[in-house]
């Protein structure tokens, strides 16, 4: 004898009126048939709850082959495999708002009828990659917006991309984040919630992007951070929360200051800042540590805002800094773990900032640096691992490069060979 049993459906949090208990039937190939059995012996469907999803469907769907089918008969649907949304004619994503979880990628590629990323409501988890790629109507990001965990996201080439406000309840991406080649949109406002990437943050050719301030929230990242080619860029303001980066931060083009990083404190690879508008560091005044290279080729006049630097696992690379004077800012920097080189920089003076250096653990290269004329700011180094080499320093004594080798480190604790060569008479 039937019987009513009334309950609530938890994804909505609204109460339903009472419904008879339904016999599954019918369900679409590759679903997974399993049921709830009552204290009656009865079976019944689960109540649809996207922390549980009662429906599951093994191995990839595909929207252009298998259809919108998957939520007609309703449920709360977890995709054991990806979802494929690829040269299809949908225009939104509403057909699918039954998905709660996919444990593949979600892949939405060259719909050329897609304007907005809306639909997909229920959607908690990616454990896979999300990918959004070529859908050349696509004018509104905001989706997503239950979503709290991805693998990845890679969004890339849209022509028409205005808005990008999804993805509001995301926190942590295990992976990377990649967004490039959208030229008309301005800011990332959708992404303020992410506080932890896993892998690397890469922003490239985003010609109208004016600020970060989509990373607010923004605290660690795992890999690299890497900005190319983001012409309206000048500053990195948005990631005032960011206190570390895992890989390398590679810095390129337009910025005119580093303004924004002001938490971070460490840099687990490289630091590389290369042809931008720089003409100082400030905005890396907490930067204590990078466990890798730290390589500076740019318009910068001084090197100040690199006070809390200590430590460079790896070498550093001063070169083709034509304004640079001296190496003020590098005070605090007591050992370089690899090669220190210093080359083309024809305004520099003197080594003034390295008086506190007493180990470099590779070589030591003083290169074609027109105006030098001093290398007494070296006085506290005391080891090179490897080879030394003084030459073509125009204004560069011969006696000073050889009071450096002889006199104050000592030809003992050099590891490597010694050259001294065209540099200035005395």
């Amino acid at each position: 004898m039937n019987h009513l049993t009334p309950f609530v459906i938890l994804i909505f949090l609204t109460a339903c009126n009472d419904k008879p208990e339904e016999i599954v039937e019918d369900l679409p190939d590759n679903a997974d048939d399993t049921v709830d059995v009552d204290d009656t012996g009865t079976d019944t469907v689960s109540p649809p709850d996207c922390g549980e999803p009662n429906e599951i469907w093994s191995g990839d769907y595909d929207l252009l082959s298998q259809g919108d089918s998957l939520c007609a008969d309703g449920g709360a649907w977890h995709i054991k495999g990806s979802l494929l949304i690829d040269q299809s004619e949908a225009t939104d994503l509403h057909e699918l708002s039954c998905v709660c979880e996919i444990s593949g990628e979600l892949y939405i590629n060259k719909n050329e009828n897609l304007t907005t990323l809306s639909g997909m409501d229920s959607l908690i988890t990616v454990a896979g990659g999300v990918r959004i790629q070529s859908n050349h109507a696509l004018v509104d990001a905001n989706g997503f917006n239950s979503v709290t965990s991805i693998g990845s996201l890679n969004m890339s080439n849209h022509g028409s991309l205005e808005r990008f406000e999804g993805f509001q309840a995301l926190t942590e991406v295990t992976e990377s984040i990649s967004i490039n080649y959208l030229e008309f949109l301005s800011d990332l406002s959708g992404l303020a919630s992410v506080q932890h990437i896993g892998g690397g943050l890469y922003i490239k050719k985003m010609p109208e992007l004016t600020t970060l301030g989509g990373f607010s929230g923004l605290e660690s990242i795992g890999g690299d951070l890497e900005l190319y080619v983001n012409l309206s860029i000048t500053d990195l303001s948005g990631l005032e929360s960011l206190e570390s980066v895992g890989g390398t931060l590679n810095v390129y083009n337009s910025l005119e200051s580093l303004n924004g990083l002001d938490a971070l404190q460490t840099i687990g690879e490289d630091l590389t800042i290369d042809y931008t508008g720089l003409v100082n560091l400030d905005g890396l005044a907490s930067l204590s540590s990078v466990g890798g290279s730290v390589f500076i080729r740019s318009a910068l006049t001084d090197l100040s805002g690199m006070e809390s630097l200590t430590s460079i696992g790896g070498g550093l690379t001063v070169s083709s800094v034509a304004s640079l004077e001296n190496l003020s800012g590098l005070e605090s920097v007591s050992s370089i773990g690899g090669d220190l080189n210093i080359s083309n920089n024809m305004g520099l003076l003197n080594l003034q900032g390295l008086e506190s250096l007493e180990e470099v653990g590779g070589g030591l290269t003083i290169y074609v640096n027109g105006g030098l004329t001093s290398l007494e700011g070296l006085a506290s180094l005391s080891v090179v691992g490897g080879d030394l080499r003084i030459e073509q320093n125009d204004s560069l004594p011969t006696s000073q490069a050889e009071w450096l080798v002889y006199d104050s480190i000592g030809e003992d604790s050099i590891g490597g060979s010694i050259t001294i060569v065209d540099n200035a008479a005395d």
